[in-house]
């Protein structure tokens, strides 16, 4: 996430995917000093960074020593010094990642991993926030999900949360074809998994292969996950069972075989796909595929080998 700080010792600021700053209601920053117009300036996360845009306000908005022009836009990167209406009047940004799902408590903000937030948090979560494939926020707890809402309030054991969920608002930047041609060869479905199990498969070494390269990837315990259900999805290959049966298996039953909860699973499947994003799989998201009505999952990946140590 990206967070704004006022020098001047106000709290700091979650900057959201398209962030309003201005005096009036309704934006997301309210500025309440006489130099700073209604709809004052914008901050906008292309895809690849951080704008900022001055939205023709009164008093002008400094970069460094820049007063942008209205509708100048400049990228702003950690460490830029912003000023509103009043150039003595400094913020500086803080941090300069990606959007990601926050919860705001009354003692501080909860930074989620990207598409998934854990609270009261990501280790021993009691609630998930989650991102799915269709682009839509949910809320789970205890196996079951319902949608999740910008700004909605969440009461985990004795603390509230306040969500901030990046929205569809999010501009996507058009990819050149240098960039199409590298996501073609990093897509789940041509890229490889090997497994190297111990004998007492209390550990496990994963290798990743794609766009013609072998990545290893650091043993961690989520890898058991990937591996039952690669298991599953070569046994079926075995057997003659179509490809696109291959693999599905229970959620329940892969609790079970894992004795872990549902909140567990789904921390151990967000994990799973954020090694992959990591490595610049474009659609990670499908490593582990599902099935909503029957709850059945399985692992997204056709290419795939299983060895001993």
């Amino acid at each position: 996430m990206a967070v704004l700080e006022n020098l001047g010792g106000d709290g700091p600021v979650v900057l959201e995917p398209r962030h309003l700053v201005g005096r009036s209601t309704g934006n997301d920053t309210r500025i309440l000093e006489p130099a700073v117009s209604g709809e004052h300036a914008l901050f906008l996360w292309t895809g690849s960074g951080w704008e900022l845009r001055d939205l023709g306000s009164r008093n002008g908005t400094w970069v460094g020593d820049r007063q942008l022009r209205p509708g100048d836009r400049v990228t702003v990167t950690a460490g830029a010094r912003i000023a509103f209406g009043d150039p003595q009047v400094r913020w500086v940004l803080a941090t300069d990642s990606a959007p990601s799902a926050v919860a705001w408590t009354d003692t501080g903000v909860v930074e989620g991993e990207g598409r998934f937030l854990g609270l009261p948090n990501a280790d021993d979560p009691q609630v998930l926030v989650e991102l799915e494939q269709d682009g839509a926020w949910v809320v789970v707890a205890e196996g079951e999900s319902r949608p999740a809402q910008h700004g909605e309030e969440l009461r985990v054991g004795d603390a509230t949360f306040r969500l901030g969920l990046p929205g569809g608002r999010t501009q996507e930047v058009p990819q050149t074809a240098e960039l199409r041609e590298i996501s073609l060869d990093r897509r789940v479905d041509v890229i490889g998994l090997d497994f190297a199990v111990s004998a007492d498969e209390e550990y496990i070494e994963v290798t990743a292969r794609l766009a013609g390269q072998e990545e290893a990837i650091k043993p961690r315990a989520h890898h058991e996950l990937l591996l039952v259900l690669a298991r599953r999805r070569l046994e079926d290959a075995s057997e003659g069972v179509a490809a696109s049966e291959q693999g599905w298996v229970y959620t329940s039953d892969v609790r079970s075989m894992l004795r872990i909860s549902a909140n567990q699973f789904y921390v151990m499947s967000h994990r799973c796909r954020k090694e992959l994003e990591d490595l610049g799989v474009v659609d990670a998201g499908r490593i582990i595929e599902k099935r909503t009505t029957s709850r059945q999952v399985r692992i997204g990946v056709a290419d795939l080998s299983v060895r001993s140590l």
